[in-house]
C-alpha cells in the first residue's frame, strides 16, 4: 500500500472524529471542542505530511540557510562580536 495513501486514510479519520466531536459538542456540551482539537491537529499534520507540503518546506528552509538554530543569548552574543 502507498504510504501516502495511508496517511491521507488516517487523516481523513482524524477529521470525521474531529467533525463528529464538534457536532456533539453543539448538541450536548461545549467541552467536547477540548476533545476535538488534538484530532484536529493531527489530522491537519498527517495531510500535511502526506501531500508533501511538510517535505517541500523542509528543503525550502534548507535552501534559504535556515537551520532551525534557536537565537539564544549565546548566539546574540556570538553574532553581535562577529
Amino acid at each position: 500500500m502507498d504510504r501516502h495513501r495511508l496517511l491521507l486514510g488516517l487523516a481523513s479519520v482524524f477529521a470525521g472524529l474531529t467533525v463528529m466531536l464538534i457536532m456533539v459538542s453543539v448538541v450536548y456540551s461545549p467541552f467536547f471542542v477540548l476533545l476535538a482539537l488534538p484530532f484536529g491537529a493531527t489530522a491537519y499534520f498527517l495531510w500535511f505530511h502526506a501531500t508533501g507540503r511538510l517535505r517541500d518546506r523542509m528543503r525550502e528552509r534548507a535552501a534559504n540557510g535556515a537551520d532551525g538554530e534557536r537565537h539564544t543569548e549565546l548566539n546574540f552574543a556570538r553574532m553581535a562580536t562577529s
